[in-house]
C-alpha cells in the first residue's frame, strides 16, 4: 500500500511538472513550440512517461488553459472586497506585474487566446471563461451596493474592465513597457469611477 502511495505521489508530481514545463515552452515559443521532444526534454522525463499522462500533445494546451483560467478566476473574486475602489485595487496587485511567473502566465494566456480565433475548442473554453469572469466581477460590483449600480451597469462595466485589462496587458507585453500603460489604466479607472459617482443617473446608452 505504501509503495502504491509513493507511485501515486510521483505520478502527480510528474503531471504537475509536465504542465509547468508546457507553460514555460508556450511562453517562449508559442503553442507551435509544444512538441513531445521539446516537452519531454524540458520536463526531464521520457516520452513514454509523457504519453502515460496525456494521449497526445494536443490535449496539453487545453489542460494548461484550464489551469490558467483557474489561477485568473481566483484573482477576480475576493469575498472581502466591499467597495468599487477595492475591486480596482485587487486588479492592481498583479496588473503589469514584473514577476516572472505572472509574465509567463500572461504570455501563455494570450498565446492560447489567439487559438480561439481559429479552433472551436479554444473558442468555447474562452467564451466560458469570459462568461464566468464577467459574472464574478459583476457580482462584486453588486455587492458594493454603490448608489445607482444596477445589474445592467455592473455587467457593462465588468466587460469594459476585462476587455481593457486584456488589451493593455497585451500591448505592454509587445512593447515591453509598463509605465505608459499603467497611466492608461489609471485614466480608464478614473473615467469609470467618475461615471459611477457623477454620471450614473444618466444610464448607459447603446
Amino acid at each position: 500500500m505504501l509503495m502504491k502511495d509513493k507511485r501515486v505521489i510521483r505520478g502527480e508530481e510528474t503531471y504537475e511538472r509536465i504542465l509547468h514545463s508546457s507553460m514555460e515552452l508556450i511562453s517562449r515559443e508559442g503553442i507551435s513550440g509544444l512538441t513531445a521532444s521539446k516537452l519531454s526534454k524540458e520536463a526531464g522525463i521520457s516520452k513514454s512517461s509523457l504519453f502515460h499522462h496525456f494521449k497526445s500533445t494536443k490535449e496539453i494546451p487545453l489542460t494548461v488553459m484550464e489551469v490558467i483560467k483557474g489561477i485568473m478566476l481566483e484573482s477576480i473574486y475576493d469575498e472581502n472586497i466591499d467597495s468599487v475602489e477595492g475591486i480596482f485595487s485587487s486588479f492592481e496587485k498583479t496588473l503589469f506585474s514584473e514577476d516572472r511567473e505572472a509574465q509567463m502566465i500572461g504570455r501563455v494566456f494570450f498565446s492560447l487566446f489567439s487559438e480561439g480565433l481559429f479552433k472551436k475548442e479554444y473558442f468555447d473554453s474562452f467564451k466560458s471563461f469570459q462568461s464566468i469572469s464577467i459574472s464574478r466581477l459583476s457580482a462584486l460590483f453588486m455587492k458594493t451596493k454603490s448608489p445607482g449600480i444596477t445589474e445592467e451597469i455592473s455587467i457593462t462595466i465588468s466587460k469594459l474592465i476585462i476587455a481593457s485589462l486584456d488589451g493593455l496587458n497585451l500591448h505592454s507585453m509587445l512593447e515591453r513597457e509598463n509605465k505608459e500603460y499603467i497611466r492608461c489604466w489609471n485614466l480608464q479607472k478614473k473615467m469609470i469611477l467618475d461615471y459611477l459617482n457623477n454620471g450614473i443617473s444618466k444610464g448607459i446608452s447603446g
